[in-house]
């Protein structure tokens, strides 16, 4: 190891990981999935992860689900792959852009890599495969409320700007997009979609969330002078 490369990974506060790599390597080995975990400083990701004990930076995906998922997308989901729930976009395009200028500094000259929002995606989930590309999985979910048709639009335009239309922008990384709801939502309009986004037909990428049946759904009722006086509990279906 040279000077320069020590001295870079000091100046930049990289992980241990990230640090050897760049030190053996150079910054293109630099791994996106290393580079996904240091930026993801979700709270209710780290909550989940102390509460559960798992110890890792990454939250561990049932062997169900991963077989669920690698039969729809047609690709091995292995046991290690990194999984963070509310993964902000903005994180995810810092990430992408660091890997495609193998810059790993402090500071980046690109005034559109953030928008400064809370736009996310539900679940985020990497691996690289044997030939070393990178797979970058969002996933999107409803529970018992139904899709809301802007801002899934809203989500993949801006993803569509990160990975570009054939998702084959950046080399060696492949992103895909998952729907997860209780039915199928087949009143999504996907013309506009990427074409990674979406299968050979045309029709989202699908899994089945599974909801308790009968869950109770408070709402107010009898408004008067402003003011709610009752409250009434509905039964889902």
């Amino acid at each position: 190891m040279d000077f320069e490369t020590y001295a870079l990974g000091m100046a930049n506060n990289l992980s241990l990981l990230q640090f050897i790599a760049l030190s053996l390597f150079g910054t293109s080995m630099v791994s996106i999935i290393d580079d996904l975990k240091q930026f993801n400083r979700k709270e209710r990701f780290h909550l989940l992860r102390t509460i559960s004990g798992t110890g890792d930076q990454s939250l561990k995906l049932s062997r169900k689900f991963r077989n669920d998922l690698s039969k729809k997308i047609n690709l091995p989901v292995p046991s290690s792959a990194f999984a963070a729930i509310d993964y902000h976009l903005d994180w995810i395009s810092v990430v992408i852009h660091r890997a495609r200028i193998h810059d790993y500094g402090f500071e980046l000259v690109n005034d559109e890599l953030m928008k400064g929002n809370q736009e996310d995606v539900d679940l985020l989930i990497g691996f690289e495969d044997p030939k070393r590309s990178t797979h970058l999985i969002h996933c999107e979910a409803k529970g018992v409320s139904g899709w809301d048709e802007e801002q899934l639009t809203s989500k993949i335009s801006r993803l569509r700007k990160i990975f570009g239309e054939s998702g084959r922008d950046i080399e060696g990384v492949i992103p895909r997009l998952v729907l997860i709801s209780p039915s199928y939502p087949k009143q999504l309009n996907t013309t506009d979609w990427p074409t990674w986004a979406k299968t050979s037909c045309g029709r989202p990428f699908w899994l089945e969330l599974e909801i308790p049946p009968h869950l109770l759904r408070p709402s107010r009722s009898n408004k008067v002078k402003g003011k709610y006086k009752h409250v009434k509990i509905f039964q889902s279906q």
